[in-house]
């Protein structure tokens, strides 16, 4: 690997170094070496600017056993090129698939996690100062387009960070296509990932499909999406500062530092949609409890709002879920609301079925599904019911109570709704537009109603 120190894309991470100070203070630095041409590339500049910074170089690969002999074989490979230079070298292996199985998670949401907990662990345990990884330029095109496509926050805007804790980025200003060139000009050898080409990643998707078509509109897209995304940062970092200085009655502050400041005190809140309920709330000065995850909520108040941990129930079935337009899955499938829609496979539609019109002025979107408990009541028709007689009433076998969902807003946490009982006098269509509820249940073959000729 020869090195001229003149080449612009060494300069433009020198550039990157210094801006952004990734190796302040800084002894021991380990690379994230997957022996891809990314990591390849930053291996070789890191190397040649141990003298200049003063640093010791460490290695770590991570073998994710995804691809069988193929990963072996970068493994492989990586202790090849570590070896040659001199650079101690970790290697932790990580059977992605099985952890992906065993926790319900795509294999690449399974490699990220397992990847980042080898790099916290091997580097607590070897003293390492900061990890470099070597995301580039063309990666945070895709994180912006991935996450405005999920529904980002400023956050996601600002896309991937140089810095996160000891996590430093040096290549993130440059473009892969630079990438390509600095690595063929050094005649660098990097091996290939086969995984870079199956589409069922939705990055890959985004990778191959999408920022092709946009570059025929921009050519410079991945300087383009740098710049605006440091433009982002820069306007994130002032809303930082000025939510930092909220508290209490916050109605009168501009919605984008109410945001700013819903965000940074609830690191688990990703969803926009949320998060701009909760400043709507806020703004309107109305008390109303917002499920964030199983055991976080947010309650707004006079204009005020806090986050803490809600009282969580022993649910055998249905737990806490906002209700969103479309499919809504409950009780780890047992259960499906379809909010605003109706199923679209016509085997869905069956005998413990049940569609519910409720007055869509009043509930709006703030609806949400939770268990029964004790002391439930609705009134219907004029007289109060509660749901334990009801459920008696109507002969629902006492196993499948804990499956049927109890409707309710935010506001108040007023029921709206029980399926198979019936809708608050309160929250009845009168005509109109109105909000649709249609509520399958779902019995797997050993826990079947029918069997014991009590349809719900």
């Amino acid at each position: 690997m020869s090195r001229k120190t003149g080449d612009p894309v060494r300069l433009r991470v020198i550039n990157t170094i210094e801006s952004r100070r990734l190796l302040e203070g800084v002894k021991r630095v380990m690379i994230g070496f997957s022996g891809g041409i990314d990591s390849s590339v930053l291996f070789d500049i890191l190397l040649s600017l141990r003298r200049r910074y003063g640093f010791e170089l460490f290695a770590l690969h991570v073998n994710h056993m995804i691809r069988g002999a193929e990963s072996d074989s970068d493994e492989e490979f990586v202790k090849r090129i570590c070896e040659k230079a001199g650079v101690p070298l970790y290697v932790v292996k990580a059977d992605v698939p099985a952890l992906a199985k065993a926790e319900g998670k795509s294999t690449e949401l399974a490699a990220r996690e397992a990847r980042y907990a080898a790099f916290a662990k091997t580097a607590d345990e070897n003293g390492i100062d900061v990890t470099a990884t070597a995301h580039n330029a063309d990666d945070n095109v895709e994180t912006v387009i991935y996450n405005l496509a999920r529904g980002a926050s400023l956050n996601g805007i600002c896309g991937i960070p140089y810095k996160r804790g000891n996590i430093i980025r040096p290549l993130l200003d440059i473009p892969r296509k630079e990438i390509e060139r600095y690595a063929k000009d050094r005649e660098i050898e990097f091996v290939r990932d086969s995984t870079n080409d199956d589409e069922f990643c939705i990055r890959n998707k985004i990778r191959h499909r999408v920022i092709p078509v946009l570059k025929e509109i921009n050519a410079s897209l991945a300087d383009t999406v740098t710049a605006e995304t440091n433009l982002f940062e820069t306007i994130r970092n002032y809303l930082v500062g000025e939510a930092a200085l909220l508290s209490g009655d916050i109605s009168a502050q501009n919605e984008a530092v109410i945001l700013q400041y819903i965000f940074d005190s609830c690191p688990v809140l990703c969803d926009l949609e949320t998060a701009t309920r909760i400043v709507r709330a806020v703004k309107e000065k109305k008390r109303r409890i917002f499920m964030i995850s199983d055991n976080v909520c947010a309650v707004t108040d006079s204009g005020a709002v806090n986050f803490g941990s809600h009282f969580k129930r022993d649910f055998t079935g249905i737990e806490y879920t906002p209700l969103h337009k479309g499919k809504n899955i409950l009780a780890s499938g047992k259960v499906e609301i379809y909010y605003n829609s109706q199923p679209k496979n016509f085997n869905d539609i069956n005998n413990f079925s049940t569609i519910i019109a409720l007055h869509s002025v009043i509930i709006g979107e703030a609806v949400y599904a939770r268990a029964r408990t004790e002391g439930d009541a609705v009134r219907i028709n004029g007289i109060t019911k509660t749901l334990k007689k009801e459920f008696i009433n109507k002969k629902i076998p006492l196993e499948y109570r804990g499956l049927i969902p109890v409707i309710c807003t935010y506001t108040d946490s007023d029921i709206v709704c029980v399926p198979y009982i019936g809708t608050s006098d309160k929250f009845k269509s009168q005509g109109g537009k109105c909000d649709m509820f249609t509520v399958c249940l779902k019995f797997n073959e050993n826990n079947n109603p029918e069997k014991d000729g009590d349809p719900i």
